[in-house]
């Protein structure tokens, strides 16, 4: 009875990433959120939904402090003992984590990067070692 719940929900969330899919295709920011490997309509369609307009950002600072990361940012300007912070759109932040986190699976480059900075870090290694590699 477990298999059978564990497959209907896999075929219902087939069914959801399809109808995402169908109705991302219009969105010209398609082409550049899904152009990394690893990185699909699902995801891309999260951060566009999150964004909205990317003008109304003047800056990359701008567009961390919205997803939550200025604390990675402290600490890449080595101000190190810096708070957790709980600002920020929490969903903005999930979705960019999960994107870097995909590049950081499909892409020896990015892969390489993470493992050399994770071992940098002292708290929090996955997290700001993701915020990292957002920035570069």
């Amino acid at each position: 009875m477990t298999l059978e719940n564990i497959r209907y929900f896999e075929s219902q969330i087939q069914k959801i990433d399809r109808v995402i899919e169908r109705e991302f295709f219009p969105f010209p920011e398609k082409q550049v959120l899904t152009s990394a490997r690893g990185r699909g309509p699902v995801l891309a369609a999260g951060i566009i939904a999150e964004i909205g307009e990317m003008s109304k950002f003047g800056s990359d600072k701008k567009l961390a402090s919205y997803a939550g990361l200025e604390e990675a940012l402290e600490w890449k300007l080595g101000r190190r003992n810096t708070p957790l912070t709980k600002s920020g759109n929490e969903y903005f932040g999930h979705y960019l984590a999960e994107s870097v986190n995909c590049l950081r699976m499909y892409n020896a480059e990015y892969s390489g990067y993470y493992h050399r900075k994770y071992h940098e870090v002292r708290k929090r290694q996955h997290k700001k070692t993701l915020a990292l590699l957002l920035e570069s």
